[in-house]
């Protein structure tokens, strides 16, 4: 069995323009590294570190801007072969508060553009300790005989990577393709039951 050709990497970008809210967003994304187990490069599990920059820029009119950027890793189910790097960095442009209402009651909302790139890649550590050593005539066959294994950790990081775009999606009320419900919605949802008379 030959080896995978090299797997692409996993891109997506999610643009809005609109009313959200940074602060939540920004914790809702915090709480996805950590429920699928994200870490920061130097494998700290505090999403924290994993961010290496947070830019907060005052414009004139009271408008902001930001630039916060993430750096994360993760090693999947299938074994310790295999390491998921994930680049996410999120900008906004034209920032400014709003008060509007939300569930009934008038809030401060962010309102502005706000745009997510998210870039996910999968390493198949073998390529990189064999490269210089002995076994490196090896690793063809081995990566052929790990073929299966090779190629159904990357589907997962597939998965994975669009499931994120979709809890972004889900937030901001934008058409979605995979179906999330557990993300509380920023936008009221505007669909009647079906009890209603």
């Amino acid at each position: 069995m030959t080896a995978p050709k090299k797997l692409n990497d996993v891109k997506f970008s999610v643009t809005y323009k609109g009313q959200f809210d940074l602060s939540h967003l920004y914790a809702m994304i915090h709480d996805w590294f950590r429920t699928y187990g994200w870490k920061s490069m130097n494998g700290d599990s505090d999403a924290e570190r994993s961010e290496i920059l947070y830019r907060q820029n005052e414009l004139t009119g009271g408008l902001r801007e930001h630039r916060i950027w993430w750096r994360l890793k993760r090693t999947p189910e299938t074994g310790d072969e295999y390491e998921f790097v994930m680049n996410l960095n999120l900008t906004t442009s034209a920032i400014s508060k709003q008060e509007i209402v939300y569930a009934g009651k008038k809030i401060q909302a962010d309102s502005g553009e706000i745009k997510i790139d998210v870039t996910c890649s999968m390493k198949f550590l073998p390529d990189e300790t064999w490269k210089d050593s002995f076994h490196k005539w090896m690793l063809g066959m081995y990566k052929g005989w790990k073929r299966n294994q090779i190629l159904g950790t990357w589907n997962m990081m597939f998965v994975e990577c669009y499931n994120l775009q979709a809890h972004f999606k889900k937030y901001l009320n934008l058409r979605q393709f995979i179906p999330v419900s557990e993300v509380e919605l920023f936008h009221p949802s505007k669909e009647y039951s079906r009890n209603a008379k």
